[in-house]
């Protein structure tokens, strides 16, 4: 009687399509595949779907590890309307997906937007015709390599840890991600839009993004933007809105040449910009409202200007070459001697009211008092209010 029990029990998986490997995972050999059993698959060979409208593997259960086993599930390319390479059928629990190649899906290659609490790690979805990755709820991605994608490589819902990840010369954006999630130790270089895009409330660390159009790093509000490297972006290397902080990134090479674009530019009101590297962008540091906290940041090489600010912004800059052109109110500070070589030039021109400039001990040098006609160490520029200046020496000027 056991014996009859168990018979049925193995015809029965038989009879949906569950072929059990021996060391007790399921094999999947042909596509179109449905998961509707919690458990762990592997694929055991490259594999392709030429019939259009249709995913490839579909998980219709919670609890089930995916191994594609260092191979490929390969679409139909970009004819029909729907079909993704791996598609989580609505709102299911710890789904890991893993170790392969998912490429030329209609849709997406990875299509998991209402999955929890799930892992993808370690795929290249490439060449898909919507997003590479569009992942859940709370779920981990990482280590994947997202590229050519009709849209973005990894788009994210709230709550994701998106770390390691490789996305580049994707049409939309390099990595998309919703609220509360962290974004930490990409790479995204060339995408059609900007290396990483975010809604609010994200921690956004230790990121490469180079080369991308629109900017490299593109946050809404309230999130934290540290230790990053942007440059040779089209637009801005570091885009803000409202209520971030932004400390102890790279920011270089932004908008120069091709758009206007600044090493950090904050368009909203509430952020704190602190202890930043911007060098040889278009614009420095571009603050479009009021109410942001500057001090700290290294601006050298600016093509345009190292800071453009709008009123009642809180400025403590660092000036590291000359000349230098002061104009908005705020506090400077001198980081080191500097000379200038150029004849005929003022050190630093000060266009504002209510400026406090300290040399910290430091001394500005001019190209010699008996070359050109004129040339200052520090000029006030006409009529201006509340102006002091202390602490250094200012030596070898014409003027």
């Amino acid at each position: 009687m056991k014996k009859l029990f168990m018979a049925i029990i193995v015809m029965a998986f038989l009879g949906i399509g569950v072929v059990w490997a021996g060391d007790g995972q399921v094999d999947i050999a042909t596509l179109p595949y449905t998961i509707n059993v919690s458990g762990s698959y592997i694929v055991t060979r490259d594999m392709a779907l030429a019939t259009s409208n249709t995913n490839g593997i579909t998980i219709n259960t919670d609890n089930i590890t995916l191994d594609l086993n260092g191979h490929a599930l390969i679409g139909q390319g970009l004819s029909g309307s729907t079909g993704s390479g791996i598609f989580v059928s609505g709102t299911h629990y710890n789904i890991t997906l893993r170790n392969g190649t998912v490429r030329n899906w209609r849709e997406n290659g990875v299509r998991a937007s209402e999955s929890r609490n799930s892992q993808i790690e370690a795929l290249r979805c490439y060449s898909n015709g919507d997003n590479g990755i569009l992942a859940g709820y709370n779920s981990r991605i990482s280590k994947n390599t997202c590229q050519s994608n009709s849209s973005s490589g990894i788009y994210a819902s709230t709550g994701n840890t998106v770390i390691e990840n490789i996305c580049s010369e994707n049409a939309g954006d390099g990595i998309v991600a919703s609220y509360g999630s962290i974004v930490s130790g990409n790479t995204c270089i060339s995408n059609a839009g900007s290396g990483i895009y975010s809604q609010e409330g994200l921690t956004i660390t230790g990121n490469n993004c180079y080369s991308n159009t629109i900017a490299g790093i593109w946050v809404v509000s309230n999130s934290t933007v540290s230790g990053n490297t942007c440059t040779y972006n089209n637009g801005d290397g570091i885009q803000v809105s409202s209520n971030c902080r932004v400390a102890d990134n790279t920011s270089s090479n932004n908008g120069v040449g091709v758009s206007v674009g600044a090493g950090i530019h904050a368009v909203a009101q509430q952020n704190q910009i602190t202890n930043n590297t911007c060098v040889a962008n278009d614009k420095g540091i571009d603050l479009d409202a009021a109410n942001n906290i500057v001090s700290g940041n290294v601006l050298r090489g600016n093509t345009t200007t190292p800071v453009e600010a709008a009123a009642n912004n809180q400025l403590d800059i660092l000036i590291s070459e000359l000349p230098y052109t002061i104009s908005y109110s705020g506090m400077y500070h001198l980081t080191g001697d500097l000379y200038l070589a150029t004849i005929n030039t003022n050190g630093i021109t000060i266009n504002a009211d209510n400026v406090t400039l300290d040399l910290e001990g430091h001394a500005l040098i001019g190209p010699g008092k008996a070359v050109g006609t004129s040339g200052s160490g520090i000029f006030v520029s006409g009529t201006k209010y509340n102006i002091s200046i202390r602490n250094g020496t200012a030596r070898d000027w014409r003027g």
